[in-house]
């Protein structure tokens, strides 16, 4: 029972963290591109789209 409620928060958490993980990474190797997560949120989806957010969970998982 642990190990699925803790499988099932992780699904969770990362799911939910990963936009603002990946506008983070773009915040640090590209400081001209974003300034902070408010300017990096809309300018992402225009340039991935929303999905673009979500290419990073199979790495993530996979770690």
């Amino acid at each position: 029972m642990y190990v699925v409620g803790s499988a099932f928060a992780e699904f969770i958490v990362d799911v939910a963290l990963c936009p603002m993980e990946v506008v983070k990474i773009h915040v640090q190797s590209r400081p001209r591109f974003v300034r902070g997560l408010s300017d990096g949120l809309p300018k992402f989806i225009k340039v991935e789209g929303s999905l673009g957010f979500y290419k990073e969970l199979v790495p993530l998982w996979g770690h």
